[in-house]
């Protein structure tokens, strides 16, 4: 009564001084309470030798739960030495004597081989008797059993069941491992990521961290569900924060402040080799997140736990070999722990492996071929990222016959797994018409399926889309609404495109001030078609006060980057003498490094270049090449050479067929001289 405080108020002194007078009478109960009170110091100082004495008293007068108390001592080393001999003996005792508990007690002693010899058989059946007396964790433990053939035949059917029946109890490890079995297809299931899914959140809901961190791998590879990154952080942060260190290395891009707190349970883990805090120890150090960032310890900590198999660190060792991040690029040295990992069954490195062949083609000969293996692998595993670079391969025609309906296929798998990456190609591929039709309202639903889920590029993709009206109505409103959310994640694109909306957009929209802000900050990032506005800003006095010297600088810049606009414009500035002296040969050079970058009001220039100083072959070569890339002015030019016959025979036909191009494109003097 004074123990549980029934009837009277609870009182561990009372308790124990009711159960020594039951004692000094011979009750063994009470003999076994005083054991329990001077284990756990229960209105007592703590006592082991004392908790011992009562166990063993209580034990002499048959009591079957003292005896597997005792049988506990032994077996933890608590109060006697370390004895699983004895611990087993005790453990027989009180399963005699019908202690439910010591029947699960042996089943495990059985099964380790502590105190006795290993023997299967023999756990099997005291499991058998433990979950006949509703013993949960022992109905786990069959099924495990059962599971991988230990001292039985491979069962799925029984492993399931069991797993099962202890489910039903809430046993976590058995909620687990359902979980695990619907996620990888194991026996008489298929894989079926829902199902897998609805187990580890029953037991992340029980605050299960085991199944907080499988919820957010879940998550985080798109697996049945939409891939959510944050999400899948959600769930590793809770694990994490609750002592699991394992979950902490699944953390992507933690803040310092969490990083701090995971510290303590990393480094506590790290010393005693627990390889999962090794991992996590050696992503801190690898980030700099709670600790001073350190390339070398990062690198040690992976290679300490990957010793102990970790397929974390295998996998991150090959993606810091592969990257040369803090160390010297080694192919071979990643490969190697890439193929490691894929032994022991780690999906991520079939795509890191199968990402490594597609991409050092002078290391690895028929690296196509070897990279579509391996994304098949783990595309057959479920990863999206392998099923999005399996679409992108048919649609090249890597290592493979180029088939456009494959690539679609596997985009969609993808996409179905909620790979944003295959989202946005499928947008790709219909917006931009290449190998295949364009249709942009095809273009704008993949798009928006893959912004709304987070997908940077996406994001301004769709709001180029909703800029133009390209699939959906003209909505400046939304266009700028996802740059903007482009932006804030540092899309570099984005801010170019948004420049562009402020800079071409006429009306109350139409900001020059705006678009050299958008424009600037996407020059910070080397985008040279930024650049090249920036200067034209600077060149007309649009938004800046203008200034040709910064036009020109900026041109420099833009045509050092590659921009071919840019280049002609470096060319007109020679041309006209505009900040420095007219020079026609570097115009000419400017000219043509423009035209053969693409620029077709540079071929039209160099066309006409070559026509003035008598070389008609090579004005044809670029009016035409002009021509091709739309130029109405070029179409023009080439009306009037043939029908002049100028370098070419006299020719009214293609005359014609000119006037009537450059007509169509817009020129109305074309117009004008086919009615003539």
């Amino acid at each position: 009564m004074y123990k549980e405080g029934l009837g009277v108020s609870q009182d561990d002194t009372q308790a124990k001084y009711w159960y020594e007078k039951a004692a000094e009478n011979g009750n063994a109960s009470a003999m076994n309470e005083l054991g329990i009170m001077y284990s756990k110091g229960l209105g007592v100082s703590q006592d082991d030798t004392q908790a011992k004495f009562w166990y063993e008293k209580a034990a002499e007068n048959g009591n079957a739960s003292a005896m597997n108390e005792l049988g506990f001592l032994y077996y933890n080393g608590v109060g006697v030495s370390q004895d699983y001999t004895q611990a087993n003996y005790w453990f027989e005792k009180a399963a005699e004597n019908g202690d439910a508990a010591a029947v699960f007690n042996l089943g495990i002693n059985y099964f380790n081989g502590f105190g006795v010899s290993q023997d299967y058989t023999q756990a099997k059946y005291w499991f058998e008797k433990a979950a006949e007396n509703g013993n949960a964790k022992a109905m786990t433990i069959l099924g495990i059993m059962y599971l991988n053939g230990y001292g039985v035949s491979e069962n799925y059917i029984h492993a399931k069941n069991w797993f099962e029946k202890a489910a039903e109890k809430g046993e976590i490890n058995a909620i687990n491992e359902l979980g695990n079995m619907f996620l990888c297809g194991i026996g008489i299931v298929d894989r079926d990521y829902s199902q897998a899914i609805q187990w580890y959140r029953k037991a992340a809901e029980e605050n299960d961290v085991v199944g907080m961190t499988n919820l957010g791998y879940m998550y985080k590879n798109g697996m049945g569900v939409l891939q959510d990154s944050s999400l899948a952080n959600s769930w590793f942060l809770k694990a994490c924060d609750a002592g699991y260190s394992a979950a902490c290395g699944y953390i992507e891009e933690p803040n310092n402040e969490l990083a701090s707190n995971m510290v303590e349970y990393v480094l506590l883990g790290a010393e005693q080799e627990n390889e999962f805090a090794m991992a996590s120890l050696a992503f801190l150090n690898n980030e700099g997140l709670g600790l001073e960032k350190n390339s070398l310890q990062a690198v040690y900590w992976f290679e300490k736990a990957a010793e102990k198999g970790n397929n974390i660190a295998l996998n991150n060792l090959g993606f810091i070999y592969s990257n040369g991040m803090g160390v010297i690029k080694n192919v071979e040295k990643a490969k190697s722990y890439f193929d490691q990992a894929i032994a022991n069954g780690h999906s991520n490195s079939k795509y890191n492996l199968a990402y490594l062949y597609e991409n050092n083609p002078d290391e690895f000969p028929s690296n196509y071929q070897k990279a579509k293996y391996w994304y098949e692998e783990a595309a057959n595993d479920g990863i999206g990222n392998a099923m999005c670079r399996l679409g992108f391969l048919y649609q090249k025609g890597l290592g493979v016959e180029k088939n456009i309906e494959k690539a679609i296929a596997w985009y969609h798998k993808g996409s179905d797994s909620g790979n944003t990456d295959a989202m946005n190609f499928l947008g790709l591929l219909y917006g931009n018409g290449i190998d295949h039709e364009t249709n942009y309202t095809k273009a704008f639903y993949w798009y928006k399926k893959a912004a709304e889920n987070g997908n940077i590029s996406a994001m301004n993709n769709l709001g180029v889309l909703y800029q133009n009206g390209l699939g959906t109505s003209v909505d400046y409103d939304s266009a700028i609404m996802w740059f903007q959310k482009a932006i804030d994640e540092n899309d570099p694109n984005a801010m170019f495109n948004l420049g562009i909306l402020y800079d071409y957009t006429q009306g109350e929209i139409q900001d020059f001030q705006k678009a050299f802000y958008y424009y600037s900050k996407a020059a910070e990032h080397n985008i040279a078609g930024a650049m090249n506005r920036i200067g034209v800003l600077y060149q007309y006095g649009d938004g800046v006060e203008q200034d040709y010297e910064k036009a020109k600088q900026w041109y420099e810049k833009a045509a050092e980057n590659g921009s071919a606009a840019a280049m002609y414009a470096l060319g007109e500035f020679y041309k006209n003498g505009w900040t420095t002296e007219k020079d026609f040969q570097k115009a000419f050079y400017w000219y043509d490094k423009s035209a053969r970058n693409g620029f077709a009001d540079a071929m039209n220039t160099l066309a006409a270049f070559y026509f003035s100083s008598g070389y008609s072959e090579d004005a044809l070569y670029w009016y035409e090449k002009a021509a091709e890339k739309g130029h109405s002015t070029a179409m023009n030019n080439l009306g009037y050479i043939y029908q002049n016959g100028l370098g070419v025979s006299q020719d009214d036909a293609q005359a014609k067929y000119w006037y009537e191009k450059a007509c169509e494109a817009g020129y109305s003097d074309a117009c004008q001289k086919i009615e003539e």
